[in-house]
């Protein structure tokens, strides 16, 4: 097994308290997974993240959805009204 920290030298380093059930909990999944408690860990906090994190609206991706109303060609235009009208029903 590699040092934890090789794949990222910029890495920080998160501590907590845990109840003596919630530690026998997380121990135990992770033995059963074969993953060690730091690797069960990252995991949890990638799959909380992943749940919970919004949109980066400065992303170009979004910007260009959002800016294309106005400057779109008509046939453009026209099938982005179609489509959210068909997806959210006619407001």
């Amino acid at each position: 097994m590699t040092d934890d920290m090789s794949f990222d030298s910029n890495g920080k380093v998160v501590q907590t308290r845990l109840s003596a059930a919630e530690y026998e909990r997380f121990r135990r999944i992770a033995d059963e997974e074969g993953i060690t408690l730091k690797e069960a860990l990252r995991r949890a906090v990638t799959e909380y993240t992943g749940t919970r994190e919004k949109h980066d609206i400065d992303d170009p991706f979004f910007q260009g959805a959002a800016s294309s109303g106005s400057n779109a060609k008509p046939d453009e235009q026209l099938t982005a009204e179609k489509t959210d009208s068909y997806l959210y029903g006619d407001e």
